[in-house]
């Protein structure tokens, strides 16, 4: 698994992408996501799979490490 952050109107979310390079399947809102990573990466990813533009990615940083929808 390949963790990476989907940029969203509504912020940004937690995703798994598939081996493929292209299909994600969403994990849980950033914020969440580093509240308890553990649990996250243990559960199957929740969201259903999807095809992201490469312009919607970001990085997946915690929170305490700062983030931002332009990557």
């Amino acid at each position: 698994m390949r963790l990476v952050g989907i940029a969203r109107d509504g912020g940004v979310v937690a995703g798994s992408l598939a081996d493929d390079g292209g299909t994600v399947r969403e994990i849980a809102p950033l914020a969440d996501f580093w509240a308890d990573p553990a649990r996250h990466l243990a559960a199957e990813p929740t969201g259903a799979p999807g095809r992201w533009a490469r312009s919607s990615w970001c990085r997946p940083c915690s929170p305490a490490h700062g983030w931002s929808a332009s990557g």
